[in-house]
């Protein structure tokens, strides 16, 4: 799967708005939805098809792992985390077997781009901009995988 480009992508685009000053939290939700996409079927149905009770354990250690840790960052690093975490499941993916690191990575991302996509916001114009930029990268992702 090379996609694993649009990573460090997202975090240049994101240092260069916050240096810049620039509004661009729909485009970040975009991407978002592309790895929310990648999480569910590409990055976890292999981490499910090895051990299910195991990796099932593992996934949900990494969900409450990242609710747990998301309380204790601040908006910006929240933003940055979830790149980092897809960029090192794409990449510990390919060729190495199934662990602990893959299922509690896997859950981390998957709640991080989760949460990513339908944020807090009071603006309903802005919100409503947000969610359509998750859902659009989410239906885009779904595309890149299935019609490779």
């Amino acid at each position: 799967m090379e996609i694993w480009w649009i990573a460090p992508i997202y975090v240049l685009l994101f240092w260069i708005c916050k240096v810049k000053h620039w509004h661009m939290d729909w485009f970040f939700t975009f991407l978002e939805g592309i790895f929310l996409a990648q999480y569910c079927f590409f990055y976890l149905p292999e981490i499910f098809q090895r051990q299910v009770a195991v990796a099932t354990v593992f996934v949900l250690l990494g969900i409450l792992l990242g609710s747990g840790v998301e309380s204790y960052l601040p908006r910006f690093l929240e933003r940055i985390v979830s790149p980092i975490l897809f960029f090192c499941c794409v990449t510990i993916l390919c060729g190495v077997s199934f662990g602990f690191v893959h299922g509690v990575l896997g859950g981390m991302g998957l709640y991080y781009a989760a949460s990513a996509i339908l944020p807090d916001i009071t603006y309903r114009k802005e919100y409503f901009a947000i969610a359509f930029g998750g859902i659009v990268g989410f239906l885009l992702g779904t595309l890149l995988i299935f019609y490779q």
